[in-house]
């Protein structure tokens, strides 16, 4: 905002002053609470009977009431308005990834094979290169197949999934609170979802069809279920979250990374809190690997150089070319070269104000990632995290689920810095102890 007369402020300007003004309001007033709770000041039950959130859910349920659920359709048509405003002409032209899955698309709709006439392949090589999301590209297919074929028809796939991820992401922010607590969590949902309608970043992300679209919701609605496994240690739901965790496979490169190491990750602290059995870890192995076997012949006829398998029905391919060394560091890069420093400091910019790359598509002098006020909550909110992990450890209370910020995941390092490849960033993951 600085170098901004207030006669030249633009919208943003003015919501952002508001907007931070409100946020620090909020954080004093509740800070106030808990200091004259912890004088004695007022019981506890006291002081959430006083709270506002009373008024958004039903007496005694963790459900929203009619003023909560006019507020949720009133928060999702807000959403659906952003991501559906002008789609064919915000931003004007199309991306060459977007031409170049739109065409994949079509071909596949309406031939039956991709640009080098193969039938129905498992993985859509596109450029030669990959850089396509099989999911994205049979997903627009189909909504040719359908709708007809016209760039809204086009965008609208990802703008559709992107209004299903704000109600997902109040039931997961729900789900998460509700765990922690045990309060009621209703409220806190609705504000999560108010956040990711308005948020820069995933307004940007659904205005156009790029491979990475489809993470929020595939990748969001994967952990839910993988966290309602974990409350309920269901075996159902983890064989679930498994196979939806399998289809994020599909969705876009760096998933193949992510997404393994975030199920290790969830794997070992689910064995460490006794919330997942051998038996079902092993269902899940076994889902997983069905899921992605398609994939995995792609990756091994690849690697190990084999012929194609070229069927009337579905077709494997190899890659034309390789593009692996314009998207990863090598290890030269990232150590010797100081570009994992130089990365840390654009992933910490990201998150902030914005980094001016030359890549006019994902920033714009003056408007930041995201708001001015989200930066410092996401830093109060960390703080916070480790404060409640911490105190969770000493009381040992069994079978909680956390979410825990991805500021501390390494895993975006590895990437040349392009605002795209960093979108599972983004998302909150989620971590269950048997301690935390």
């Amino acid at each position: 905002m600085g170098g901004h007369s207030v006669s030249s402020m633009r919208i943003i300007d003015y919501y952002n002053i508001v907007v931070s003004i409100l946020t620090v309001g909020i954080a004093l007033f509740f800070l106030g609470k808990k200091v004259v709770r912890q004088k004695g000041g007022y019981p506890e039950q006291a002081a959430e009977d006083c709270r506002p959130a009373r008024f958004f859910v039903q007496k005694e349920k963790d459900r929203l009431s009619a003023l909560g659920l006019v507020c949720f359709f009133l928060v999702f048509a807000l959403g659906c308005f952003l991501r559906f405003y002008h789609l064919t002409t915000l931003p004007d032209g199309l991306n060459q990834d977007e031409a170049s899955i739109g065409y994949e698309a079509f071909s596949l709709a309406f031939y039956g094979v991709d640009r080098y006439g193969n039938p129905f392949p498992v993985y859509p090589i596109t450029w030669g290169s990959g850089g396509g999301s099989p999911l994205l590209i049979y997903l627009t297919a189909l909504s040719f197949k359908l709708f007809g074929v016209s760039i809204f028809v086009l965008r609208g796939t990802v703008a559709f999934f992107g209004c299903l991820t704000l109600p997902l992401f109040y039931l997961l922010v729900k789900e998460a609170k509700s765990s922690l607590s045990g309060l009621q969590s209703s409220p806190t949902g609705l504000l999560g979802m108010l956040l990711l309608a308005i948020a820069p970043w995933h307004i940007l992300l659904t205005r156009w069809t790029l491979d990475y679209g489809l993470i929020p919701f595939t990748f969001g609605l994967a952990i839910l279920v993988l966290m309602k496994a974990a409350r309920k240690k269901s075996t159902g739901l983890y064989v679930l979250a498994s196979a939806l965790a399998a289809l994020n496979m599909y969705s876009y490169g760096s998933a193949n990374i992510v997404i393994p190491a975030f199920l290790l990750l969830s794997v070992f602290f689910l064995m460490r809190g006794k919330i997942l059995s051998i038996r079902q870890l092993f269902l899940c192995m076994l889902m997983f690997l069905l899921v992605c076997a398609p994939l995995f012949l792609f990756y091994f006829i690849n690697v190990c150089k084999l012929p194609e398998i070229i069927t009337p029905f579905f077709s494997v391919e190899r890659f034309r070319s390789d593009h692996t060394a314009s998207v990863f560091l090598s290890f030269s890069d990232l150590f010797l070269r100081g570009k994992g420093i130089k990365n840390s400091k654009e992933l910490l910019l990201y998150l902030s104000v914005g980094v001016e790359n030359g890549e006019y598509y994902t920033y714009m002098p003056g408007y930041w990632t995201f708001y001015v006020f989200t930066f410092p909550v996401t830093l109060i909110g960390f703080v916070v995290s480790l404060k409640r992990m911490r105190k969770g450890r000493r009381e040992r209370r069994p079978g909680k689920s956390r979410m825990r910020l991805p500021i501390r995941d390494p895993v975006p390092i590895l990437f040349r810095g392009r605002l795209q490849r960093r979108r599972l960033y983004f998302l909150p993951s989620w971590r269950p102890s048997s301690s935390v």
